[in-house]
């Protein structure tokens, strides 16, 4: 069997690079498996080798039939009558008409591209429009099944112009199976009581690359974080928190972004603050590396919102504590023993208070082993990976997960 998988980039460029860690584990299951990036060949994070096919998807030019309106029709009364948003969708016929109608198209490109036949499986990375053109393939009986996980953007409403996420009931409708990045994200989406069977939550895995080696004497606390650097990631409070701390701090940012907020950061930072930013990197084993060698003390991430961040899964990895708001899924990687979660609008006098008690109390060296302990039983790529990829075949065999 093979198995096709829809990705916003990946293998492209530097997002979705958690797909590192899943794609041995897909590989091993099926006899050949197929990444179908959205956006064009730039540098690979991975390249073709054994049986992983890399597909540039080729967007040809497509008419809609008679019968195709007869489904875009369809799909938009049922937008209207099952999202709960009456309003909002008939006040967007326009904006809703148009992307229903471009995944008609891109449903029949999938179909002309070669990947559908009896002896593949389907599995989009998000719910988003190739999830939509996987549901409308099912709906005209071209496809048996598909499954997709949903990550961030693609679970909350409130993430949405009109809180509200458009064909949630179509999608859920017509795939077998939502893999929901956590626990907190599979209890809000079966909440809303859309197909909430269909819902299961699955975490990601990091690899076991080994713990931080605490060795070098410091003059500093080590405090390390990884993000865009977009608004949503709230740099300037991080800024702000380690500004109030009392200690001497190395704070290590890796990626890259907007420059008015690295401006706004610097000018932010008070001198007990010495701050290092490493732009985006395509190779994996050199963020994990770069941050093992640098021995952090503490990571932090002080996101507006959040899934469930993988960088901080690879922290937990290593053995490094976290400090993170409570948003999203951040509260399932936050144990007494793996750190300390702050409320999104804290003061960063405040949280600084709380990171000067995990620094004072040595608690990345004390509590290395627990902190990796519980990323092992959670979060470990050996566990999780092969578990996920043998829920998905069978799911595609027509077997109940």
């Amino acid at each position: 069997m093979k198995l096709v998988i829809f990705t916003q980039a990946f293998p492209y460029g530097s997002a979705e690079s958690y797909l590192v860690n899943e794609l041995p584990f897909l590989q091993q299951k099926y006899d050949e498996v197929i990444l179908v990036p959205n956006v064009g060949p730039s540098a690979s994070q991975v390249n073709e080798s054994g049986n992983l096919k890399i597909h540039n998807f080729s967007r040809t030019a497509e008419k809609l039939q008679f019968s195709d309106y007869i489904t875009l029709i369809s799909i938009y009364f049922t937008e209207l009558f099952y999202s709960k948003k009456f309003g909002f969708v008939l006040k967007n016929f326009r904006g809703i008409i148009s992307r229903i109608k471009a995944n008609l198209i891109r449903s029949k490109q999938v179909l002309k591209s070669g990947l559908i036949n009896d002896e593949s499986h389907y599995y989009s990375y998000w719910m988003n429009d190739w999830a939509i053109s996987l549901a409308i393939l099912k709906k005209q009986k071209k496809i048996k099944s598909f499954i997709f996980r949903i990550n961030g953007f693609d679970i909350y409403d409130e993430r949405h112009p009109g809180n509200y996420l458009q064909f949630r009931f179509f999608t859920y409708k017509h795939t077998t199976k939502v893999f929901a990045l956590s626990k907190s994200a599979k209890k809000y989406v079966q909440d809303l009581n859309t197909f909430p069977n269909k819902i299961e939550h699955q975490y990601f895995g990091t690899q076991d690359l080994g713990e931080v080696e605490y060795k070098t004497v410091k003059t500093e606390y080590v405090v390390y974080s990884i993000a865009r650097v977009v608004e949503l990631k709230r740099l300037p409070k991080i800024a702000e928190v380690l500004s109030n701390s009392k200690h001497n701090i190395k704070w290590i940012h890796q990626g890259e972004g907007d420059n008015e907020i690295i401006e706004e950061v610097k000018s932010t930072l008070k001198e007990n603050v010495n701050f290092i930013q490493f732009n985006s990197v395509i190779d994996y084993s050199t963020v994990i590396e770069r941050m093992k060698s640098s021995e952090p003390d503490l990571f932090i991430n002080l996101s507006r919102t959040e899934g469930l961040p993988v960088s901080a899964i690879e922290a937990i990895s290593l053995g490094i504590p976290l400090l993170m708001n409570d948003v999203g899924s951040c509260g399932e990687l936050i144990t007494p023993e793996t750190g300390v979660l702050v409320e999104k609008d804290d003061e960063p006098k405040i949280i600084a208070e709380k990171l000067d008690n995990l620094l004072e109390a040595n608690f990345a060296k004390n509590n290395q082993q627990l902190i990796r302990e519980f990323w092992k039983q959670n979060f470990m790529a050996s566990v999780n990976y092969k578990e996920f990829a043998d829920l998905i075949y069978d799911l595609g065999n027509g077997n109940k997960g």
